[in-house]
């Protein structure tokens, strides 16, 4: 059996129904000159500038000049920092970088300083409020950071909330890591060998629930704007590639691991979400009924293969028991796929890791 939908549209359909390119010739020179005369605003930025203004003050500004002179007064900084693309952590401490800059004439602290030693923008998953905090507070390195100033808002006025997050539990929670990373920074020094930390026995617990054999697979993906097919909606997913490795146990007791399947559409003009399904169905849909543990990375094999099964142009090309094994392997089915990354972040830290 199948489920009745209308077939995909094909190639030779859509090109039938775009008699015209897309893709069209749009005068925005009246944008350009708004954006142009519009006054703009940003950290440490003076009032009533416009961006043509502030673009040729940068330039007569940076030009040939010397960054550590006193014509750069004040760079405000803040967790936004943590994302910026000028900032440099190699030992090549010849080399200037904007980051440098903007954070020894706020903090005055060295470039060898900044370079050196972890800062408090590195911190695991934390607030940019509660970063900020710590940076009024003077607190610019994770070195300088108490295990009072990491606890959630919420558990700050439980009793012996402090040692919540010093004391280990059965999983490593975002507190915990952030405290890990403020231990590795205190320890640390330039030849040290990096330690890690893991939740053995709660590691255990989770992995004998696995049944073997034990099934990885990774996803390569695109959602381009403008769709290749009609019929489909700007940036919808199109899956062109997979990689599947298996693990099995032997006889013996040891286990093997060897490249089981692979996927890559390579057919011109054709939409590979179909063949895709398929080979995948080929690869790994005999896992709720044979038994297995299929595993992923984060969230994405789990959100695509949703979306696919959901799409009317897969599931009138898929059996009923097709559609139903793959749907298996989604969250909430009967052999959900195991995410990899969630059990690094339950058990494991690893110094100089997030």
């Amino acid at each position: 059996k199948r489920i009745k939908t209308d077939p995909p549209p094909t190639v030779a359909d859509t090109q039938s129904l775009i008699k015209e390119s897309v893709a069209v010739l749009l005068n925005v020179d009246e944008l350009v000159e708004k954006a142009l005369a519009t006054n703009v605003t940003y950290p440490g930025s003076e009032n009533g500038n416009t961006f043509q203004r502030v673009v040729e003050k940068w330039a007569q500004d940076m030009n040939g000049e010397d960054l550590s002179n006193d014509k750069f007064k004040h760079f405000p900084i803040g967790a936004n920092c943590g994302s910026c693309e000028y900032r440099l952590i190699d030992d090549d401490i010849d080399k200037n970088s904007g980051f440098d800059v903007c954070w020894s004439k706020t903090t005055g602290l060295s470039k060898e300083e900044l370079r050196s030693h972890p800062l408090v923008i590195d911190l695991f998953d934390t607030p940019k409020r509660t970063i900020n905090n710590l940076i009024s507070q003077k607190k610019y390195f994770l070195s300088n950071l108490e295990a009072s100033d990491l606890q959630p808002q919420n558990e700050k006025n439980k009793k012996n909330s402090r040692v919540n997050i010093e004391s280990p539990g059965e999983k490593i929670s975002g507190s915990q890591r952030q405290w890990y990373q403020v231990l590795t920074a205190r320890n640390a020094t330039k030849n040290s060998t990096p330690q890690y930390i893991l939740r053995e026995e709660s590691m255990k617990r989770e992995m004998a629930s696995w049944e073997y054999p034990l099934h990885f697979i990774d996803f390569e993906t695109t959602s381009p704007a403008i769709p290749y097919y009609f019929g489909v909606s700007p940036y919808s997913v199109a899956a062109f590639q997979f990689s599947h490795h298996k693990m099995i146990r032997t006889d013996d007791g040891s286990v093997e691991v060897h490249h089981a399947n692979e996927f890559l559409h390579t057919e011109n003009g054709s939409n590979p979400n179909e063949n895709f399904t398929k080979a995948l169905f080929n690869a790994i849909g005999d896992v709720p009924t044979n038994g297995g543990t299929v595993f992923r990375w984060s969230a994405h094999e789990n959100t695509v293969l949703s979306s696919l099964l959901s799409s009317s142009e897969i599931s009138c090309l898929l059996s009923v028991e097709e559609h139903a094994a793959l749907s298996a392997l989604l969250n909430n089915g009967s052999h959900a796929m195991i995410d990899l990354c969630k059990l690094a972040q339950n058990y494991i830290y690893v110094d100089g890791s997030g």
